[in-house]
């Protein structure tokens, strides 16, 4: 299987780069700005208190947290695209 976006890639269909982003905070855009060619946040993210303050009860913007098996089965789908 290929998905659509691979397969009109491969037709020739003109791409566009992605070279700014509104719906993250800066410190968590710079987990995945490597994958861009020049990915910046932004106005708003950088000036709006909503992208400037933490959330309660976590200590840093964003925490990675290992989920062990559960009765020896991992990740499922119990139904497509639902994954736990």
């Amino acid at each position: 299987e290929q998905a659509l976006f691979t397969r009109l890639v491969r037709l020739g269909v003109p791409t566009i780069d992605l070279d700014a982003q509104g719906r993250a905070r800066a410190s968590i855009c710079s987990l995945y700005n490597w994958r861009y060619k020049n990915l910046g946040n932004l106005e708003h993210v950088l000036q709006q208190r909503e992208f400037k303050t933490t959330n309660a009860g976590f200590v840093y913007d964003y925490q990675l947290i290992n989920v062990e098996n559960f009765n020896d089965v991992g990740e499922s789908e119990p139904i497509p695209y639902f994954y736990q």
